[in-house]
C-alpha cells in the first residue's frame, strides 16, 4: 500500500491517499508506539509497554490478536522478531521535528514555519507513560523551535510576526528567559524601545514575585 500518512498531533489519523483508513482503539496504541520509537522494536518490548499489567504469555497474545486484526491495514511490517512501520509511512511529527531543527540550526525555512505548526499537541487525550514522555519530550523541543523562528523572523525584517509570536511564546511559559530575550530583542530591532523596557521589568517583576531579589537582579544581564 503506498501513499501512507500517519497524523499524531492534535489527534490520531492513519491515510492511504486521501482515504482515512479507521483503526481500533488498541491498534492506534501500536501504530503511534512505533511511529514514536522510529525503529523496528521487539515484540516482547511493545507487548510490555502496550499491556503493562499483563502476564508476558497474556500481552505476547494480546499482540499476535491485534497484529491479525490489523493485517488489511498495510502499515506494520514485521523484521524478524522486532515489528515496525512500513518506512515509506509519512509521518507528521517526523516532519515537524526535521522542520524545527532546520530552522533552529540554520535560520531557514522561517518563511514556512508557523506558530500553529510548531505548537500542535502529540495525541491529547493519551494518558499512557510512554505517551505522556513523549509528549514532553516534543514539548520542550517545540519551545527551543520557536524560540528559533522568533529570531529567524526578527533577523528577516518581519517585526510583527516575531513580536506576535514572541508575545505568544512568551504566554506559554512567562518565566523562560530565553523566550523573554527573544520577544524584547524583536522590539528593540522594531524600534519599540519603551514597549521593550516595560517587558524587561515586567519580567524582573515577575522573577521577583516568584524567587525573590537576587534572581530578578541577575535577569536578563548583559543581554
Amino acid at each position: 500500500m503506498t501513499g501512507m500518512s500517519l497524523e499524531l498531533l492534535d489527534g490520531f489519523r492513519l491515510r492511504a491517499g486521501p482515504r482515512e483508513i479507521a483503526v481500533p482503539d488498541i491498534g492506534q496504541r501500536l501504530i503511534a508506539l512505533l511511529a514514536l520509537r522510529r525503529h523496528p522494536t521487539r515484540r516482547a518490548v511493545i507487548a510490555g509497554t502496550l499491556w503493562p499489567d499483563k502476564s508476558e504469555a497474556r500481552a505476547s497474545a494480546n499482540l499476535r490478536s491485534i497484529l491479525w486484526r490489523m493485517n488489511g491495514t498495510g502499515i506494520v511490517v514485521c523484521c524478524g522478531s522486532s515489528l515496525g512501520l512500513r518506512p515509506e509511512t509519512a509521518v507528521d511529527v517526523v516532519a515537524l521535528e526535521e522542520a524545527g531543527w532546520s530552522l533552529l540550526e540554520t535560520g531557514e525555512s522561517a518563511a514556512k514555519a508557523g506558530f500553529e505548526q510548531l505548537t500542535r499537541e502529540l495525541l491529547p487525550g493519551w494518558y499512557e507513560d510512554w505517551v505522556i514522555i513523549e509528549r514532553e519530550r516534543l514539548g520542550q523541543l517545540q519551545i527551543h523551535f520557536l524560540e528559533a523562528l522568533v529570531d529567524a523572523l526578527r533577523r528577516s525584517g518581519s517585526y510583527a510576526r516575531a513580536i506576535d509570536y514572541g508575545m505568544r511564546l512568551v504566554a506559554i511559559d512567562p518565566l523562560r528567559e530565553r523566550s523573554q530575550l527573544a520577544l524584547i530583542r524583536a522590539l528593540v530591532d522594531e524600534g519599540s524601545l519603551g514597549q521593550a523596557r516595560r517587558q524587561a521589568d515586567r519580567y524582573r517583576d515577575l522573577l521577583r514575585e516568584t524567587f525573590g531579589t537576587r534572581a530578578a537582579g541577575k535577569a536578563l544581564a548583559g543581554k
